[in-house]
């Protein structure tokens, strides 16, 4: 099976972690939840992006610190990969 879906989120930057072929950049935003008495709560949800392209790797380097409002969009698709010879599926995202 197949697919693919487009994402879109605006999230706050907490840390950028340079490494020699990556950069990675943590990221998090808030979404309202209701607790086991039906009071509304907000939850904190991190996520890390990955970066590989030296590029844009620079410039998000030089550009991005600790703290600001980014909006992220990509694409995610499936791809194919392989494990001691057993076809698996994975996701990867396309910027």
């Amino acid at each position: 099976m197949s697919g693919s879906f487009t994402w879109s989120a605006i999230v706050r930057i907490g840390s950028i972690n340079a490494y020699k072929k990556a950069t990675t950049i943590t990221v998090v935003h808030e979404y309202a939840t209701r607790d086991d008495r039906g009071s509304w709560k907000t939850v904190p949800v991190w996520n890390t992006v990955v970066c590989f392209k030296p590029p844009l790797r620079k410039l998000l380097e030089s550009k991005l610190a600790e703290g600001d409002l980014v909006h992220l969009t990509g694409t995610v698709g499936d791809v194919p990969f392989s494990v001691e010879k057993e076809l698996r599926i994975g996701w990867r995202c396309f910027p």
